[in-house]
């Protein structure tokens, strides 16, 4: 981007003799304006006397001019031309006549438009009758300076919402000679400076303090409430309708598919060297539709629904010199400087110098099952990984994974993959219009039909205003393990202050997305412990959802989580307990026990062993044996056996999960698989019984946080002793302490994951439509839940919950069908001896000769024999080990591509390479001794002594 602050400043030494040479007479004009305005405007003064720059400040680009640059994201208010660039809007601007009661406005320009393609334009006229002009926006001052010097007005009202600007324009122009110039024509200066979304009520009291019946309204900066103030007066909304009404427009264009530059050229700027020609709108009607046929063939669902998509709020321009860009009809803003072309090159040139990685750390968290060899090895690998250092800077030739955030006209990108070597690609663009016009603009037929050819990964996520990233990345990932994140980077052109927070949750999840990714471990006990619950007899698992009319509607099911709340809820749990379903989660259970309350279900999700020595502390096995059991069909089966029966759910059919999806077909099943069960119990069992088919949820004790941090579980459970003290230091262990809205009262402290945990039971909610959830806990709150106190349940009487249990159960579970898929599993345990094909997949190692050819060949092969050895029948060990390879390849890669020099980089390769082979021998050998082992983690924090 122009507007890059990289692109505009010179070398350091250079920059440093630019700055000493212009600086002293930018400060000395400051101070010359710091006099002014003491003597002329006092109580202006003192407020910019006590303002600093904080979110912006000034520098002296490489040209030798003024300009500002956001401190956030770097990017500057005006291009390298800030002068010129500042009086050429002005000088050609439509400037809206402004007539309280009438509807004037301007007369706009001519737009020379074809399908939503503008190819020219004819400029409207600009008034130069009026005596007043309200500026919207002071920017650095240099278009209000020229109006009082160079044209007829005699009054100027300056309307800014941030101070910072009037700040920096402070150096920037003379303020004493705008006063003195609009002095002599016998007219005043004026400013208003308050928060833009007063624009219109400061518009209506400049008009009565003033005494004004009309003026000029000139717009400099595009702020949503400006462009919104502008919008409405052309309509002839005027007094307290026009307040209200640019409130409602302003909330408009701060959405994201309406979000602009705060500066933008106008459209004489644009066509300023001539309209197009048809030829150049028939060059991208014609891309267009050749990208559509290569749509169809790849991706037809984007293909049919862009084929009559008509854009909602950009258009694309192509002037005379064949430059394109996106044009906001509403906002009347340009998406690019102009040249266009310069902005992609700067963009690109950004990219090379300084690529993004998504996930810039190796750091894989472990916690308990830090014993594991495969987080072992992971944490030695890190450790090679620091001692040698990061020395490549710019981006590397060879990418395994990048991240599109945003298209605009899709051309920095096209470049970008020309470039550079992608093997994964994942396309995240919110705004419909911006892809459809990349359709125009870039030979996607050209980048599908190369992924294709080259067998690599391309996906799509569009449309969405940003708050399913997460989700459509982990649809993508079904086919490819998280790992493949390590080496993956990310590409911004343009900032987006609409989606940045989406885009922050998203690097923070996707940290998330590597460390829930299956490994060794997770895969061997996910097959041993689905082995031996299903061969227990103990077991039954789902087959189907909940048939309609199988259980009544109103039947509530209460959700029993073990936050702080459910020590308020108990007796009012003890008194409805037999009229509903209760289902407890986790570490809960305790807290139930001790108080008398049996709950109809038990909830876990994870499958090592610290679930049993916690629940084997409730020493009443009578009472968990009344207890039937919902869990994972890999849930430890020793803790399957404390309770009644196990009820076992599938999370996935992927990874060391994907040979159940042909047994599944073998035995004529469809059972349903939980949305985003992770990473609580209570996200496990909501999702479960929603995706089940429950259809009327009660939340008690799901907090997912605190009011204080002393008091963050029931007292009456594992994490406190009996005098009510905390077992361990809960504040010590939780991490960052955060602060979010609350269920019932204005904000409570909780916890990254629990923040997740709350996100993500909200979307589960959120995707089932057809549920109630009402949520009773004293915490987080939760979208798509209904806050509700327990003395607002409603509990319908007459209705049988065993009946309505047994109903469940009979109709959703089979004990008869996993019999069957015992038979299957034993069958294809017994049938797999794999010690050649993991041999042969080992040797292939030895091709790694320290350069990333070397790598990514030696990674293509190993990849073909797992996938060979599924298809030859070898699902456990495809299973067991593509995760772990998957973590190897990733692991090669990052290696690789973090050093500059080649020696260094075959060193570092060489010794990571060899801790690789080191753990997957060891992880073999482990599987060999004892293939169906179970997992044997106890949490000893949370065992009482």
């Amino acid at each position: 981007m122009q507007t890059e602050l990289r692109f505009q400043i010179a070398e350091d030494e250079e920059q440093q003799k630019i700055d000493s040479k212009i600086f002293p007479t930018l400060d000395s004009l400051k101070k010359k304006n710091l006099t002014f305005f003491q003597q002329f405007y006092p109580d202006l003064f003192r407020q910019l006397i006590s303002q600093r720059f904080t979110e912006h400040s000034i520098f002296i680009n490489n040209r030798g001019l003024l300009n500002v640059v956001e401190l956030a994201t770097g990017e500057t208010l005006y291009p390298p031309n800030c002068v010129s660039a500042q009086l050429e809007h002005a000088r050609h601007a439509q400037r809206v006549k402004y007539i309280p009661g009438q509807v004037t406005g301007s007369i706009d320009e001519v737009l020379y438009e074809q399908d939503g393609i503008i190819s020219g334009a004819q400029p409207g006229s600009i008034s130069k009758s009026l005596e007043t002009l309200i500026c919207l926006g002071v920017g650095l001052g240099a278009a209000i300076e020229d109006f009082a010097l160079n044209t007829s007005y005699k009054n100027i009202v300056v309307m800014e919402p941030n101070w910072e600007y009037l700040l920096a324009s402070l150096y920037s122009i003379d303020w004493l000679e705008v006063n003195r110039a609009l002095n002599n024509k016998g007219g005043i200066l004026a400013f208003d400076i308050e928060d833009a979304s007063f624009a219109a009520y400061s518009l209506n009291t400049i008009f009565s303090q003033l005494s004004l019946s009309e003026a000029d309204i000139y717009l400099h900066l595009h702020y949503p409430e400006y462009d919104a103030l502008i919008k409405e007066v052309q309509n002839g909304t005027t007094g307290s309708e026009l307040e209200d009404s640019v409130i409602q427009t302003s909330e408009e264009f701060y959405k994201h598919y309406h979000e602009s530059p705060l500066f933008s050229h106008n459209v004489f700027n644009e066509f300023s060297q001539g309209n197009a020609g048809n030829l150049d709108v028939e060059k991208l009607q014609f891309t267009f539709n050749k990208n559509l046929s290569a749509f169809e063939k790849f991706f037809p669902d984007i293909a049919g629904a862009m084929r009559y998509y008509k854009p909602q709020n950009w258009l694309l321009t192509v002037n005379r010199l064949g430059d394109y860009n996106l044009f906001n009809c509403e906002r009347k803003t340009f998406w690019y400087s102009s040249p266009t072309s310069e902005d992609i090159i700067t963009s690109v040139e950004k990219f090379r110098v300084s690529p993004v990685e998504t996930v810039p750390s190796f750091n894989l968290k472990s916690g308990k099952l830090s014993h594991y060899t495969f987080y072992q090895y992971s944490k030695k690998i890190a450790e090679t990984m620091n001692r040698y250092g990061k020395t490549r800077k710019v981006a590397p030739s060879e990418i395994p994974s990048l991240i599109f955030i945003s298209l605009g006209i899709g051309r920095a990108h096209e470049e970008i993959l020309q470039k550079y070597n992608i093997d994964y690609l994942y396309v995240i663009e919110p705004n419909l219009d911006f892809f459809f016009w990349s359709l125009h603009c870039v030979d996607w037929s050209l980048i599908l039909e190369s992924f294709n050819a080259g067998n690599k990964s391309l996906n799509f996520s569009l449309g969405d205003d940003g708050s399913h990233f997460i989700d459509d990345m982990k649809k993508s990932m079904r086919q490819v393990n998280g790992f493949f994140l390590l080496n993956s980077f990310l590409f911004i052109e343009r900032q987006h202050k609409a989606l940045s927070p989406y885009i922050v949750d998203f690097r923070k999840e996707l940290i998330n997305l590597i460390t829930l990714s299956e490994h060794f471990h997770y895969a061997r006990y996910t097959i041993s412990h689905t082995y031996w619950n299903f061969a227990s007899g103990h077991t039954s698992v789902n087959v189907k959802p909940i048939s309609d009319g199988c259980l009544p509607r109103d039947m509530p099911i209460f959700v029993v989580g073990n936050g702080p709340s459910l020590d308020n809820e108990i007796e009012y749990l003890k008194s409805v307990q037999d009229e509903v379903i209760v289902v407890s989660c986790g570490t809960s259970l305790k807290s139930l026990w001790k108080n008398g309350i049996t709950p109809d279900f038990h909830a876990e999700v994870e499958q090592n062993k610290c679930t049993y020595s916690i629940i084997s502390q409730i020493s009443d096995r009578s009472y968990l044996k009344r207890i039937n059991y919902l869990a994972p069909v890999s849930t430890h089966p020793e803790t399957a056996a404390l309770f009644k029966h196990h009820y076992a759910m599938l999370t996935s059919f992927s990874g060391s999960m994907q040979f159940f999806a042909n047994l599944k077909e073998k035995v004529g099943i469809e059972p349903v698989l939980p949305f985003l069960p992770v990473p609580t119990v209570t996200n496990f069992a909501v999702s479960s019984l929603l995706k089940l088919g429950f259809k009327r949820l009660v939340l008690i004790g799901v907090d997912f946080g605190f009011k204080d941090v002393n008091y963050h579980h029931s007292k009456d459970s594992l994490y406190y002793k009996g005098d009510g003290e905390e077992l361990v230091s809960y504040e010590e262990s939780m991490g960052e302490k955060l602060l979010v809205r609350g269920n019932f009262e204005p904000f409570v402290y909780t916890k990254p994951e629990f923040q997740l945990a709350a996100k993500n039971l909200g979307k589960s909610v959120l995707d089932t439509g057809d549920a109630s959830v009402q949520n009773c806990s004293d915490g987080a709150r939760i979208d798509g839940t209904l806050p509700t106190k327990t003395s607002d349940l409603e509990i319908p009487t007459g209705v049988s919950k065993v009946d309505c249990i047994h109903n469940v159960l009979k109709n959703s579970f089979s004990h008869k069908v996993t019999s069957q898929l015992s038979i299957e599993l034993n069958n294809l345990y017994k049938s797999e001896n794999f010690d050649e094909k993991f041999n042969s997949i080992m040797g292939l190692f030895d091709e790694v000769d320290g350069s990333f050819s070397s790598i990514k060949s030696v990674v293509e092969s190993q990849k073909l024999e797992l996938v060979r050895a599924y298809h030859e029948g070898y699902p456990f060990f495809y299973g067991l080990f593509v995760s772990t390879f998957n973590f190897a390849h990733a692991s090669l890669f990052k290696v690789a591509l973090s050093q500059k020099n080649e020696k260094t980089q075959v060193k570092i390769v060489e010794e990571v390479k060899g801790l690789l082979v080191e753990m997957l021998d060891k992880c073999f050998e482990e599987y060999k001794s004892e293939p169906l082992k179970l997992e044997e983690t106890v949490d000893s924090e949370l065992i009482v002594p």
